[in-house]
């Protein structure tokens, strides 16, 4: 039998996970940005496979401003897109933009019925305390590190792995583009604490 790791953190791929994963190992558990460490992982692929819930004791939902996740998704590769369509054959059917605005609002669904509870990455500093607590490391770890980097690194534009220059995606062009998906994103975002204008 498998043994059960800590920690999953599941959500949108360009939400903030690498900077998770790095935030997480600097804050002392060992979890690996889409592999494994000794305490877990943090991964969006695994939204495609609900069963991968089962091999972690927690599993948290992180999202990210979904003006960010779009822009930044519109350079994912055919590999990404092929694994959404496999999982959600619904979510991939064009165009660009609207398969990025259905992508962030289904895979997040997908993600935050995996999930105990669901975090901002913009508020990974005030969460990282109770994500620690939630895995047996107690109160007197040294966050210091970890705090360090929890600043706006997470909202940069480009995404660091692959040096992509991001469009500028406003909310004009996703009322103009994203026709019926346009009122999912609005509510679920709100519901998140985002507020889309």
């Amino acid at each position: 039998m498998r043994s059960v790791k800590k920690l999953l953190v599941v959500g949108c791929g360009r939400s903030g996970t690498r900077y998770a994963s790095k935030v997480l190992r600097l804050a002392g558990l060992d979890v690996g940005h889409e592999r494994d460490g000794r305490h877990g992982r943090v991964d969006w692929r695994c939204v495609a496979d609900p069963s991968a819930a089962g091999r972690y004791g927690l599993v948290l939902h992180q999202v990210r401003h979904p003006l960010r996740v779009i822009e930044s998704f519109h350079t994912a590769g055919k590999v990404s897109w092929g694994l959404i369509a496999k999982a959600d054959p619904d979510i991939v059917v064009g165009p660009l933009l609207r398969d990025c605005v259905r992508y962030w609002v289904r895979w997040n669904q997908a993600a935050e019925r995996m999930a105990a509870r669901t975090y901002r990455v913009e508020d990974m500093a005030s969460e990282l305390p109770s994500i620690l607590a939630a895995c047996g490391m107690g109160p007197g770890a040294d966050l210091s590190k970890a705090l360090s980097v929890c600043t706006s690194d997470h909202t940069r534009r480009g995404h660091p792995k692959h040096g992509a220059r991001l469009p500028s995606i406003t909310m004009a062009d996703v009322m103009s583009d994203a026709g019926d998906d346009v009122v999912p994103l609005l509510r679920l975002a709100r519901r998140y604490g985002y507020e889309l204008s």
